[in-house]
């Protein structure tokens, strides 16, 4: 940067200009040269080295079966000759749409005989829902080489179909993330222009400058730029499920600089200082070593989000600690030209003599108020749900939802797989192992958290009625000798889906019911491996979403609770390094721990979902306080320094800071407020966490704070 005390006022509208033109190009080079689609696929929780991953790889490779789809076909009367006849032409249209396998729909007019056939199967009438209720089921096996062309085809055929009488509603993994990905590139587009442009007119309001205006914005322009050209041109980052948010926070993360910068430059003007590069110099110097400790609490905060193992809270925190230093970089190497090329519009010295007065007081009624409100919402900690299903990440009026539900509800919408094997080591293709198999099957299909349940013994007694075996002679035949004969029948890809070729394990296929579960994924899961173990089967690999949701979740909940911890320990020692004070510190780490206290309370009282996008949240608004907090302190500091003493300096800090907390928090909170406008619930969480806990954020910095740390003063 030129050096800020040798700027030319002639020179600064050129350089203003510059920085301005600057902004325009990097804009322009992330048109060009950066990936701007969110990148969300079937496993978008961890990365492909996650062991999670890596076993449900290994069941794929032992068992091969391609992903599916699941759709729903509704009509008055489904054993009508009409209904018969219109699913199977919407099946042979289905199959050709892209990137479905070859013979890869399957429907009740593809497999079973007729209708009669499906509900007399042991197969069919399991996997096609025949005497659910008022829908059977279609299902899609697909490959993955391109998701978005795949949803678009089903949509397009299902749409073509799709009458009041023959209702067809779409399920699956591979569609529920397509949707996902669709309303993260709209949030993108839509509500990060208008994010921007309400952040513009938050910063017109409060600067009152249109010179310091365009500067605010060209300045956290570059620095959302040079982000995203760096995390993928650097850190070789694609747009993620949560890095899609990035450069919104990385925009508030400049302002805060911006704002604490402005303030201090008219608090300097108001105590005496004059137009000219002084003043622009004074207020660089004033802000920049709080503004370091900010920068490094913040780069802390996203750190401490690389010790957990969810692939998109990784790729979030080195993307959002390499955009604190960029933002940091930007805020004190462009803003500073538009500063000294404004006039100084500084308040009057009778204004500041008025907030000391104000600012005397120490406010022990609503610090009390504060304290007691997050106290009471700890009671809803809880009760905070890190483990929404899919479902949730729709509105409840939302007609997919509505869809999404009714599937679930008629056999399950996410899919489970358990490779079980003997515990005695012993071989599936026994007459006792099918009874075990058989038995455990029985309890997969009476627990509530289960909807559809394939397997071995399913498949093998559709076998035998297919090879019209009677009863009588079961007992005679080898088991083996049965599945041998199903192998060389149209059923032999099936057969390979469910037991290994030396007949040492089998799978279970199940579509799991969101709906009715009654613990979380992970606790769903080993109540199964208990069951299993029940009937003498030991459960040697777990695999699909509904297993990867479960990890999430508690990689979720580690990264709340965990970072949390980390984050309180590393800003407990950057408090008293910066308050030099025993009470000081415990002051700054009680406030700032009110802030994760409300908002999680909050969202657990209300019963409001924390999922994987919602959850970053809560250290935004943790950096938010402890922004106000560092200026807070440091201004103590200063005014120690010049000679203030007891809860002068208080008074004196607070009437020097409070433009700035006041300011950058509303900022952030209008600007995050329009969030709630989406009509993605993740987003909306997203956004009002974020509203919520700067509030409670700039409250902890203003009131508990001061009180706190300088009340014997004030006594």
């Amino acid at each position: 940067m030129t050096d800020a005390s040798n700027l030319n006022p002639k020179r600064a509208p050129w350089l203003a200009l510059a920085m301005v033109a600057t902004a325009i190009l990097l804009g322009i080079l992330v048109w060009k040269f950066v990936d701007l689609a969110p990148h969300v696929d079937e496993e978008f929780f961890f990365g492909s080295d996650d062991p999670t991953v890596k076993e449900g790889a290994a069941i794929g490779e032992k068992f091969p079966t391609h992903s599916q789809l699941y759709i729903s076909v509704a009509a008055p009367d489904i054993h009508a000759a009409e209904y018969y006849e219109r699913v199977r032409k919407f099946s042979e249209d289905l199959q050709k749409a892209p990137h479905v396998v070859e013979k890869g729909v399957r429907s009740v007019t593809n497999g079973p005989k007729d209708m009669k056939d499906a509900s007399e199967s042991p197969l069919w009438g399991r996997l096609f829902g025949v005497g659910e209720g008022g829908s059977t089921m279609v299902i899609v096996s697909h490959d993955n080489n391109d998701r978005k062309k795949l949803i678009a085809g089903m949509e397009a055929v299902a749409g073509s179909h799709h009458r009041e009488d023959f209702q067809i509603r779409l399920a699956g993994v591979a569609y529920v993330v397509e949707l996902i990905r669709r309303n993260l590139v709209h949030d993108l587009v839509w509500f990060t222009v208008a994010a921007f442009l309400v952040f513009g007119v938050a910063v017109g309001a409060l600067f009152r400058s249109l010179k310091l205006l365009v500067g605010t914005l060209a300045t956290c322009f570059s620095a959302m730029t040079l982000t995203l050209i760096a995390q993928q041109h650097l850190l070789g980052m694609h747009m993620g499920i949560l890095t899609t948010n990035l450069s919104t926070m990385v925009f508030v993360i400049t302002l805060s600089h911006i704002v604490f910068m402005t303030s201090n430059w008219r608090t300097i003007a108001a105590e005496g200082g004059f137009a000219g590069p002084p003043l622009m110099w004074a207020a660089w110097r004033r802000t920049i070593v709080p503004s370091f400790w900010c920068m490094a609490t913040t780069v802390m905060g996203f750190c401490s989000l690389l010790m957990v193992s969810a692939h998109p809270l990784k790729e979030l925190g080195r993307g959002g600690a390499l955009g604190t230093v960029i933002a940091m970089v930007c805020a004190y190497a462009m803003y500073p030209v538009f500063l000294r090329w404004t006039e100084s519009r500084a308040a009057t010295a009778d204004a500041g003599k008025r907030a000391e007065g104000f600012w005397s007081r120490g406010f022990a009624a609503p610090v009390v108020l504060i304290v007691a409100a997050c106290a009471a919402l700890a009671f809803g900690l809880p009760k905070v749900n890190t483990d929404p299903s899919l479902i949730e990440y729709f509105g409840r009026r939302d007609p997919i939802r509505t869809g999404l539900e009714y599937v679930d509800v008629r056999g399950g919408s996410s899919p489970l797989e358990l490779v079980v094997r003997r515990a005695d080591g012993g071989k599936l293709m026994t007459a006792d192992s099918y009874e075990r198999m058989w038995k455990f099957q029985n309890a997969l299909e009476k627990n509530r958290n289960t909807g559809v349940v394939l397997s071995l013994p399913v498949l093998m007694a559709e076998a035998k009625r297919q090879l019209k075996v009677p009863d009588l002679v079961t007992g005679m035949i080898p088991w083996d000798f049965i599945l041998t004969m199903a192998e060389q029948t149209e059923y032999k890809s099936v057969v390979d889906s469910f037991v290994t070729k030396d007949r040492a394990e089998g799978k279970f296929m199940m579509r799991m019911v969101e709906q009715h579960r009654d613990a979380n994924h992970t606790r769903v899961v080993e109540q199964l491996r208990e069951t299993a173990r029940a009937h003498g089967l030991d459960v040697k690999m777990v695999g699909g979403a509904y297993f990867l949701q479960g990890k999430l979740a508690e990689q979720v909940s580690q990264s709340l609770l965990e970072g949390l911890l980390w984050l309180v320990a590393l800003f407990t020692l950057i408090a008293f390094a910066i308050s030099l004070s025993l009470r000081g510190g415990i002051a700054m780490i009680f406030a700032l721990c009110l802030v994760p206290l409300a908002i999680l309370g909050a969202l657990g009282m209300f019963g409001i979902p924390v999922d994987i996008i919602s959850a970053p949240a809560t250290n935004v608004c943790i950096g938010m306080a402890v922004d106000s907090m560092i200026h807070l302190a440091r201004a103590v500091r200063r005014q120690r320094k010049s000679g203030a003493k007891g809860w002068e300096a208080w008074t004196l800090a607070r009437a020097e800071q409070w433009r700035g907390i006041v300011g950058s928090c509303a900022i952030v909170a209008v600007g995050f407020a329009i969030f709630a406008l989406s009509d993605f619930p993740p987003t909306q969480r997203f956004g009002m966490a974020v509203v919520f806990g700067t509030v409670v954020a700039a409250l902890a910095a203003l009131f508990v704070f001061p009180l706190l740390g300088g009340w014997r003063e004030k006594l």
